[in-house]
């Protein structure tokens, strides 16, 4: 090497990248479908409203898109959402039936026999 001149250090020239990726996805995360789905049940049941007001959210909380567990800042961003191909997608997977335990169960392997006792 040269005089003066360092050897970079690790992390700082794109070494490690993957870790730092998964730790920002982590964070950006959305909700999972089955805790959408029981939300829409409560709503449907008519047990919680999605149009709840709080400051600590964008547009108060009056502008909220159940299904993909969002807020919009207005209506008509709402609205906008409405049509998009995003919120399309969402609405078919929240359409699916939700997994129950003994599905989980049997996909693992667990029979009922073992899952009793």
């Amino acid at each position: 090497m040269a005089l003066g001149k360092s050897k970079p250090r690790k992390g700082h020239n794109g070494a490690n990248r993957s870790y730092k990726r998964s730790v920002m996805d982590l964070k950006n995360r959305g909700r999972d479908i089955d805790r959408i789905q029981d939300d829409i049940k409560k709503v449907l049941d008519g047990k919680e409203l999605p149009g709840v007001v709080d400051e600590d959210v964008p547009g108060g909380g009056l502008h909220y898109c159940v299904p993909c567990a969002r807020h919009f800042s207005s209506d008509i961003v709402l609205r906008l959402h409405m049509r998009s191909k995003p919120h399309k997608k969402r609405l078919k997977l929240v359409a699916e039936e939700q997994y129950t335990h003994k599905e989980a169960d049997a996909g693992a392997g667990c029979s009922g026999r073992d899952t009793d006792k």
